[in-house]
């Protein structure tokens, strides 16, 4: 088991009729606190996010999992991007067409996860392909990263094949995924 290979254990305690805990132990070394910036950014911004910040860039995330929603948007936020959420992909549809129509500021990124309700990535993309192309949408293209727990190598051609820019496997670690954000910006 992985909790063993990391030095840890797994625990289990359970009631009949009242429920049952899970606990699991694995040992991790923590990264070493950054040296206090004399900088003029602010604190709670780390030395990669500074850029970011001057950038202002716009980010739509599209996620069906509301935890998955509220970390990936504090962290987005705390690396000093501007933050909208979509709980699937037809909600997504309606936020990019809203702020298309209100010429409000228009999304630099969009963080579509695949598997979602009512209208999943891989539909939304194609839409949204559709309409930069018949100039519904402003000209584009749009830089939609695919967020996905489907590995695949079948799964992931799809995604590209279906407008995705990029396809990240989940999970991710956020530094990687900043770094694919602002590297959107430096190709345009």
């Amino acid at each position: 088991m992985i909790t063993n290979l990391m030095g840890g254990r797994i625990e289990v305690s359970s009631v009949k009729g009242a429920g049952s805990t899970f606990r699991f132990f694995v040992r991790a070394d923590l990264p070493l606190p950054e040296p206090e910036s004399t900088s003029s950014d602010p604190p709670s911004l780390s030395r990669n996010s500074s850029a970011a910040q001057v950038e202002k860039l716009h980010v739509l995330v599209v996620e069906d999992n509301i935890v998955n929603q509220k970390v990936l948007r504090r962290q987005l936020v705390k690396a000093g991007y501007t933050c909208e959420v979509a709980n699937d992909g037809q909600e997504a549809l309606d936020v990019i067409q809203r702020t298309s129509e209100e010429g409000a500021q228009q999304f630099d990124v969009v963080l579509l996860d695949v598997e979602m309700p009512r209208m999943n990535g891989i539909t939304a993309v194609r839409i949204i392909r559709e309409r930069e192309a018949s100039g519904e949408l402003p000209p584009g293209p749009m830089k939609i990263l695919c967020l996905t727990g489907n590995a695949r190598e079948e799964q992931i051609n799809d995604a590209l094949k279906a407008g995705m820019n990029e396809v990240i496997v989940k999970p991710y670690k956020i530094d990687n995924l900043l770094n694919k954000i602002r590297a959107v910006r430096e190709e345009d």
